[in-house]
């Protein structure tokens, strides 16, 4: 899946010292924020909020300024990136839906490889159950659901694929061969979703977006891939909750 052919010709623009301040300051961050919203919880600000489901984006927002502030701080602002630096290469739109079909096919095949060893394995595979449906902690209503897809649909692939293809992956290409710069983005992205009962499929999906950046040399299929598979995630997640489908 991954070979040389693959890694571009060019290192990142920015340095492994530069990546290294990024993972400091999200953590940093991380510390701080969850400091003031354990304060913020304690007074009680949260009950004052009309709806749950504005909560929910309003704290996604939130984790998403952690990665990407210190990302522009440390990154872009000091090294005068261009979009193109982090991945934002112009393609045709039969070139970028050509490629998410690739992704899906994929996709496919690893769901049917692990159908196939769940068949013969008694067990479940750790890390490869169901994942937790986001529906709950967004709400029923219909402004729940419009939030929801403004959250997990728009929002999270742009941010996710800009700080996972766009900066981690060719950072870790500037030091590792591309085989193992898929496999350690793929790790890290699976672990900072904090599923880990589906921790596996989610680093599946992270391989496929590695391939299909590392082929097509840009993020704009990814993000449009990761906004196709959790659109369909989330109708699906629709479908169980207004009981059209049970699994």
């Amino acid at each position: 899946m991954f070979d040389a052919a693959t890694k571009p010709s060019h290192k990142p623009k920015w340095s492994f010292p530069d990546a290294l301040k990024v993972l400091l300051g999200i953590v940093v961050l991380t510390v701080g924020i969850n400091e003031l919203l354990f304060r913020l919880r304690n007074w009680e600000v949260f009950g004052t909020i009309p709806h749950p489901s504005l909560l929910t984006l309003t704290l996604l927002i939130v984790q998403e300024i952690i990665f990407l502030a210190p990302l522009y701080y440390f990154v872009i602002h000091k090294n005068h990136l261009r979009a193109a630096d982090l991945g934002f290469r112009k393609m045709r739109w039969k070139a970028v839906l050509a490629w998410v079909l690739k992704g899906f096919g994929l996709a496919f095949l690893a769901n049917l490889g692990l159908a196939l060893i769940m068949y013969y394995v008694p067990d479940s595979l750790p890390g490869f159950s169901r994942q937790e449906s986001h529906i709950p902690i967004f709400g029923t209503s219909a402004l729940d659901y419009s939030l929801a897809l403004i959250a997990l649909v728009g929002l999270a692939p742009v941010v996710e694929e800009v700080f996972f293809r766009g900066f981690v992956l060719q950072t870790l290409l500037g030091k590792f061969q591309p085989w193992v710069a898929s496999i350690l983005t793929a790790a890290c992205f699976a672990l900072l979703h904090f599923e880990f009962g589906s921790i596996g499929i989610i680093a599946i999906l992270a391989l496929i977006l590695n391939w299909i950046f590392l082929r097509s040399r840009s993020i704009i299929p990814c993000i449009a891939f990761h906004m196709i598979n959790n659109a369909l995630a989330f109708l699906l997640e629709w479908l169980v909750w207004q009981g059209y489908v049970s699994l």
